[in-house]
């Protein structure tokens, strides 16, 4: 694979003489005596299966010292060196020949042929070009480690716990940086539904990516100073368990103790009420990429169990959202639709303004199978439709709140459940009328009817539930209304940039505390104050008007202002004091170039 090097790309603002004395450097004994134990120890962590505490400790320095390597060495011609790309197909056909079970060397030099039950299939047996491909994408996604880092930078902000996060890691190790991930989604567990569909690539390479995936998961979370997950429920369990080597008890609680969720906030400005732009039949609407993820497929055998099962042919399903990504997944939707007769019921728009386009639907459809909390469930609150989603990510932090569910949830990937709660919301079955006949009386039951409410099977044919879906609208309406509301409240962009904000000084007063420095509240509380005061006026400037921040002022040690879960609250004293770090500051310089074999920072 040809994906180019980094002085064409991310380094191509150094000068030509520098990269030509890293070439010149490139020499076999240097790459023998400094990065092939690098490679080896890179080669067999992806294939352990599981690390231990101490384990992830010097994978996290192997990282380290292969970023260093490439501050002394050319990326490009590394791994283009005959020597190099021979020995990563001999460590792999190494670790293909024991660590994955294809066969092993017992201990007095014997081959033990394994079990039927424990041999790899043939085709997870790698040839050498399938080695080569796989070195190719390790290429590709492994290139931010030839980036510097920057030593002065006191905090490292992370989109995900992906590879790219590996150079927070490094700054963290190096320059006791504190490293912080916030997780919109799980990464992992969405790279390994990814991997498993990728067609083009042999078994052996995807199993290698989804290895190289799962220890940058490994080693992000273990470095991380703090995690902040957008959502209180499912993905904070999901990072526990990634920091417990999925499964280890002890290390799970270690783990939750460096999360502390900040619940995304909306864009409350932007999305309006317009009940003349609504469709003249009944409707959902989606705001997805018709891609894997988004399990659009799902929602369309939804819409022909309502059109093909129930008989409402009236039904209309509408797609906002690029049709380019997964061509070959929009090509099978295109012929789904087709094969299911419903060619008059399901549309895919491509790309929309949302604000402009969700008023069409008369609920809000989300069929993923993944997600962090999605923003798009929050606007359609804010544009007064109810919705339908699957419980994935943090959907049902949104959706509910005590007594209420502002439409209806079912389990993923089941279209038959999908399409029920579709005509659920529609119809306004199920309690959903009954709750907005008297909020206030249904808050006090607890959210239990009074009385079994009406159901969707209790309307026998298609007329009669057309029917009673016209005659609810003004409930529907009426529930997406009180949705808004609860968006307003509770997910507010004010809220959630304090939060993030407060994270971050957090984080700042880890570095500084390792670094040595004092972490004076009094001095920090003044950098809070001149810091939060500059936001206020870029928001200010870019809202058009007033911004409020928060007034509350930063004062280290105490919960106020914090995100719900207060555990960064309760660690700030601890990150005041030098040595009370997670993770630790690993190593000291090393002579010359500076790179030890696969132990120890620099």
């Amino acid at each position: 694979h040809d994906f180019g090097s980094p002085a064409q790309f991310v380094l191509a603002w150094q000068p030509f003489i520098a990269t030509q004395v890293k070439r010149a450097s490139n020499t076999e004994a240097n790459l023998r005596r400094y990065f092939l134990p690098l490679l080896f120890q890179l080669v067999d962590g992806c294939a352990a299966p599981s690390h231990s505490f101490d384990g992830l400790e010097t994978l996290s320095n192997t990282i380290v010292n292969m970023h260093t390597f490439f501050q002394h060495f050319d990326w490009t011609t590394t791994w283009e060196s005959p020597l190099v790309r021979g020995a990563w197909a001999q460590r792999w056909s190494q670790v293909v020949a024991s660590e994955m079970r294809y066969g092993q060397f017992d201990a007095h030099g014997s081959f033990a042929v394994p079990s039927d039950s424990d041999r790899l299939a043939d085709v997870e047996h790698p040839s050498y070009q399938d080695l080569e491909d796989a070195l190719g994408f390790f290429v590709h996604f492994l290139l931010p480690l030839s980036m510097p880092v920057m030593a002065s930078a006191p905090v490292y902000h992370a989109t995900h716990h992906g590879v790219q996060t590996l150079l927070g890691v490094v700054a963290k190790r190096r320059h006791a940086a504190s490293l912080i991930i916030w997780d919109h989604g799980i990464l992992w567990r969405e790279r390994l539904m990814a991997y498993s569909n990728f067609d083009g690539a042999s078994p052996f390479v995807r199993d290698a990516l989804t290895a190289m995936q799962r220890l940058a998961a490994f080693i992000c979370v273990h470095n991380a100073d703090i995690m902040v997950p957008c959502t209180n429920i499912n993905n904070p369990g999901w990072e526990s368990w990634l920091g417990g080597d999925r499964g280890h008890s002890h290390r799970e609680m270690l783990t939750a103790r460096r999360i502390s969720p900040v619940v995304n906030g909306m864009e409350t400005d932007r999305f309006s009420v317009n009940r003349k732009g609504e469709e003249d039949r009944p409707s959902a609407l989606m705001l997805s990429h018709v891609c894997t993820i988004k399990d659009v497929k799902n929602a369309i055998r939804a819409c022909s169990v309502i059109v093909n099962k129930w008989g409402l042919t009236d039904f209309l399903l509408i797609v906002y959202g690029g049709l380019a990504r997964e061509p070959d997944y929009t090509t099978e939707c295109e012929l789904l639709i087709a094969d299911e007769g419903i060619g008059d019921n399901v549309r895919l728009e491509g790309l929309g303004n949302a604000a402009k386009v969700i008023s069409r639907g008369w609920l809000f459809l989300n069929s993923s199978k993944s997600e962090g909390l999605p923003l798009a469930l929050g606007e359609a609150g804010l544009a007064g439709l109810p919705v339908v989603c699957t419980d994935v990510g943090g959907s049902s932090e949104i959706v509910c709140d005590g007594p209420y569910t502002y439409g209806a949830k079912c389990p993923p990937g089941d279209s038959v459940q999908l399409a029920r709660a579709v005509l659920t919301v529609l119809a306004m079955t199920d309690g959903l009328e009954e709750m907005m006949a008297d909020v206030n009386v249904w808050r006090a039951n607890g959210g239990v009817p009074s009385a079994p409410p009406p159901k969707v099977e209790d309307y026998k044919t298609p007329a009669e539930l057309l029917a009673r879906i016209r005659s609810m609208s003004p409930a529907r309406q009426k529930l997406g209304m009180l949705y808004r509301a609860r968006v307003l409240r509770d997910f507010s962009m004010e809220r959630y940039l304090r939060e993030h904000e407060q994270t971050i000084w957090v984080g700042y007063s880890f570095s500084r505390a390792a670094r040595g420095l004092s972490s004076d509240g009094a001095q920090l509380t003044a950098a809070f104050a001149r810091a939060q005061a500059e936001l206020a006026r870029q928001m200010s400037a870019s809202h058009g008007g007033s911004f409020n921040v928060g007034s509350a002022p930063f004062s280290p040690g105490s919960s106020q202002g914090y995100s719900p879960t207060g555990r960064i609250a309760r660690t700030i004293q601890a990150a005041l004091t030098p040595g009370a770090r997670p993770g630790g500051r690993a190593g000291a310089a090393i002579p010359g170039y500076g790179v030890m074999r696969g132990t120890g920072a620099v």
